[in-house]
């Protein structure tokens, strides 16, 4: 509907240079990007939405000889809900945050342009907050995980550090995960800031660390430290993925009563190929189950010796 607004006083070949540029961009958005798996590629794809829409909400606004920025901000929203449909059809993934990426770079674009446009902006800050929009912002995150990446790989072998965990993209927490200091019974980390996980009602309740370092074969055990809560015994297990298979290739359950626990796990029983052969790790979990919600654990330290 917008594309009838103030048609009268917009020069027609604006019009068709607009759309042909949506079009190609909205195709090179689908065809194109980064290619591989791991958070820092999906990191990098997720920060081309903001370009992206910086320049259609561009293109749209001189199109039509700026007009009220309703109108670019409803359009710009339009293709991305057509972007995100016609990802149903392809081998890439619809995603609310994508739109919310998507509206970021045009809301910002719009606003500086609004500024510019009632003299509140000067042509050179106009530009610098456009590179702003389509440099800096887009970064913040793929330079989160590179960040997370370092970190990892310097307290390795350990590959947990508690005080990181709430903001590490390379962590996640399927349960409500808090940060505390532990009680004075827990002699081993008294004082010390632990992450209380309360299971919550999914399918494994816990915490996954993604992207650990693959190579294992100088170790030969996993170390848990963790408290369990309450006045029962509850299950914790604890499983690791490899590299290439999907899901988790091993795993190792335990049934714990209340109180600290120091889980000592054969490398051989999580870390090795069938063939016997050192693999490669992808992941680790540390997870409970379903019937188990509303209980609570507390995890101080996972690493390797």
């Amino acid at each position: 509907m917008f594309l009838w607004f103030n048609i009268r006083n917009v020069n027609s070949s604006k019009i068709v240079w607009m759309l042909g540029a949506i079009f190609v961009s909205l195709v090179a958005h689908q065809t194109l990007g980064f290619s591989g798996s791991g958070q820092l590629v999906q990191a990098l794809n997720n920060a081309l939405h903001v370009p992206w829409f910086a320049f259609v909400a561009g293109a749209v606004w001189f199109a039509f000889d700026r007009p009220k920025w309703m109108w670019v901000i409803t359009a710009c929203l339009g293709v991305s809900l057509i972007s995100e449909l016609l990802q149903l059809y392809t081998s890439r993934t619809a995603s609310i945050n994508d739109v919310v990426l998507d509206m970021i770079g045009a809301s910002a674009t719009v606003a500086i342009l609004e500024l510019h446009k009632h003299r509140k902006v000067s042509r050179g800050l106009l530009w610098s907050g456009f590179l702003l929009i389509i440099i800096l912002i887009p970064l913040a995150a793929p330079l989160r995980v590179i960040v997370a990446e370092e970190m990892r790989d310097r307290r390795f072998p350990q590959l947990f550090r508690v005080t990181a965990v709430l903001w590490d993209p390379l962590v996640v927490c399927n349960s409500d995960c808090i940060l505390e200091q532990a009680t004075g019974d827990w002699n081993d980390h008294t004082g010390d800031r632990v992450l209380n996980i309360s299971l919550s009602n999914t399918q494994y309740p816990g915490i996954t660390l993604r992207e650990v370092v693959p190579d294992w074969s100088d170790y030969h055990e996993l170390v848990v430290e963790l408290w369990v809560t309450g006045d029962s015994p509850m299950s914790v297990n604890v499983a690791v993925g490899h590299v290439g298979t999907p899901g988790t290739a091993a795993y190792v359950a335990h049934t714990l009563a209340p109180g600290a626990h120091e889980l000592h796990i054969p490398l051989k029983r999580l870390a090795y190929n069938k063939d016997g052969r050192s693999a490669s790790i992808s992941k680790v979990l540390i997870y409970s189950y379903r019937r188990f919600a509303g209980r609570e654990f507390l995890l101080a330290k996972i690493g390797l010796r």
